[in-house]
């Protein structure tokens, strides 16, 4: 809590419980808030399913946001951090403008089984600004919860990405609410040739999963589970960097929809692109059909694989179904 200021009840029950005891942690909880430390404030709004339903539902509790009082964060800082108590302590209460936010992170660490930290401890780390905005960190990866597509918050988040670069991060993940804010985001950022950056929604737990713990290893490894031996060139033949079956080829990451890849594409010499899942496909051949249209589209999820596209996750042990169908 003193890190991620605040954390739903049922978040911090998927990650301290032992053997799956959740009830342990929230008596834990209300053994804390009896003595002063936590509290505790009624999170209200609408579920994803909801949204995507497309009716309009009222918003409803959902659950409980836990933070530390004054004298939690006192006791934290003394006991846990080694720190000085300075005065300036005060209730982590969330206000109105970021609880959103903090229910959204609270979802990821739920349903995303790594190991996360707080972007606060990222920001003291790398010496950013007070208003540099980081959500989730997972190694080198910085996670942003999109708040809006206006334009002063675009220009920020495009900002922020060349203010990381210039530090030597350059792996970002921005995290939208619709369809509609990827494309606009990823517009944005192509057109103010702003860094590498990827986007997926918020609720695409199995997507951020991919992103943030795959490499370009692992996406050789899976599509070899489909090709057979490929092998990477020592020197570029012609422009091409692999051999698939013998044939000279090149392979494009896209899972993520890293938008500097993804727009590089038309210009790009055919070869294999890979996407995380089906949805992802539908996604880009909707929205940028002419970005994709001369390659083999090769999907690698968690549980089968597929040329016309296939996604790909941590766990590459999986049945295959191999169906080669080259893009039009």
């Amino acid at each position: 809590m003193y890190e991620y200021k605040s954390i739903s009840g049922l978040s911090l029950a998927v990650r301290l419980a032992d053997k799956g005891d959740k009830q342990k942690v929230y008596d834990r909880l209300k053994g804390l808030r009896q003595n002063g430390l936590i509290n505790n404030e009624v999170y209200i709004g609408i579920t994803w399913e909801e949204k995507q339903a497309k009716k309009n539902k009222r918003p409803r509790k959902l659950g409980k946001m836990y933070y530390l009082t004054k004298t939690g964060v006192e006791q934290a800082k003394q006991i846990i951090y080694n720190q000085e108590i300075n005065g300036n302590e005060r209730s982590q209460k969330p206000d109105e403008k970021e609880i959103d936010s903090l229910w959204q992170v609270s979802l990821i660490m739920e349903h995303v089984p790594l190991e996360f930290s707080s972007g606060q401890r990222y920001k003291n780390a790398y010496n950013l600004q007070r208003n540099f905005i980081a959500d989730l960190i997972y190694q080198d990866w910085y996670i942003v919860i999109a708040a809006n597509s206006k334009e002063p918050y675009k220009n920020l988040l495009v900002q922020q990405a060349i203010q990381s670069k210039a530090k030597g991060i350059d792996t970002r993940l921005i995290l939208c609410n619709s369809t509609t804010q990827i494309v606009n985001l990823m517009r944005y950022f192509e057109e103010t040739h702003a860094p590498e950056t990827h986007f997926l929604m918020q609720n695409d737990y199995e997507g951020i999963e991919q992103v943030v713990s795959s490499n370009k290893e692992k996406t050789i490894q899976a599509l070899e589970k489909i090709y057979g031996k490929i092998e990477r060139l020592q020197f570029p033949i012609e422009g091409y960097q692999y051999k698939v079956d013998g044939k000279l080829t090149n392979i494009y990451s896209l899972i993520g929809n890293p938008i500097r890849q993804l727009y590089k594409l038309p210009n790009a010499l055919p070869g294999y692109i890979i996407v995380a899942n089906p949805k992802q496909l539908m996604f880009l051949e909707k929205h940028f059909p002419q970005h994709i249209k001369k390659h083999t589209s090769v999907i690698i999820s968690e549980t089968n694989m597929t040329t016309k596209g296939e996604g790909g996750q941590d766990n590459w042990d999986i049945d295959l179904k191999a169906l080669e169908i080259s893009s039009p």
